[in-house]
């Protein structure tokens, strides 16, 4: 048989299939809100967030060591559940209990960090396997450029200027987390205290993804749920478009795991187990 036999074309897609989110934002503008008007969603609920208590509604399990995580995913595998979405809320909390659990007080060193990034990664990957939704929740912090200008006195000084917003996640394993997502959302409130989620980059902020067809912006209106107005313009979007060229093969999802790296025992569906 031919390897060109098993060419696949992909059909066009209408509506938005189970995909591995990461959800950006300031503190108290509306992440996890957002994240629970996902299809039948299960928090992952870290130690150190709690703002998910406050919150009517929403299942939670509460994670008290990394192990609990595991432990989720091989039950969560079994299918035995009504859940289609799996929310890990948040990120930074994950890396923190991570770090604890790892060196406890103790100062971590330069080569000690790819060791975390690998458990963090897997767990990741794991969850990406099966089949849900996966929407990570991450905090922001701001990047400042630094300019020199005269003050009233003529003499030179420095100020910082707000440059833009990006993930507050140690460096590489952002840079990571954000290759693994299909796409990148970032929640923000106006001065009057209007939702909005940027879906797409622009000056301040690193949005976007596989979804190009969403609008650069979706207003959220008070009491409305996100995740239903995604779906609304993805599909009002492919509605108004030409049915795109088709394409033989599927483009595989970017591997974000460095040498070396491996399921750290995770065990994902179709590997044997």
């Amino acid at each position: 048989m031919s390897i060109l036999e098993r060419v696949v074309i992909n059909e066009r897609i209408e509506t938005i299939p189970p995909m591995r989110w990461l959800l950006e934002g300031q503190a108290k503008t509306g992440k996890s809100t957002a994240a629970l008007s996902w299809p039948k969603p299960l928090f992952l609920d870290m130690p150190d967030e709690r703002g998910l208590a406050f919150l009517e509604g929403l299942a939670r399990l509460p994670i008290e060591k990394f192990a609990d995580i595991r432990v989720a995913f091989n039950e969560l595998r079994d299918g035995k559940h009504g859940y289609e979405t799996v929310v890990i809320d948040t990120l930074n909390a994950m890396y923190s209990m991570c770090v604890r659990e790892n060196f406890g007080d103790s100062q971590m060193q330069q080569r000690d960090y790819p060791h975390v990034y690998a458990q963090i990664m897997a767990a990741l990957d794991a969850f990406s396997s099966l089949g849900l939704h996966v929407v990570l929740v991450s905090h922001v912090k701001p990047l400042f450029d630094k300019i020199k200008t005269k003050g009233k006195n003529g003499k030179s000084q420095e100020e910082r200027i707000l440059s833009k917003y990006v993930n507050a996640l140690p460096g590489q394993l952002s840079e990571r987390v954000a290759a693994m997502a299909d796409h990148v959302l970032h929640t923000g409130v106006s001065e009057d205290g209007e939702f909005s989620v940027i879906c797409r980059a622009i000056k301040m902020y690193e949005a976007g993804g596989r979804l190009s067809e969403l609008p650069r912006y979706v207003m959220v209106p008070e009491g409305e749920p996100l995740y239903p107005l995604l779906v609304a313009a993805y599909e009002d979007a492919k509605k108004g478009a030409k049915p795109a060229p088709k394409k033989r093969g599927r483009k595989p999802a970017p591997d974000t795991r460095e040498a070396g790296d491996d399921d750290q025992g995770w065990g994902h569906p179709g590997d044997g187990e």
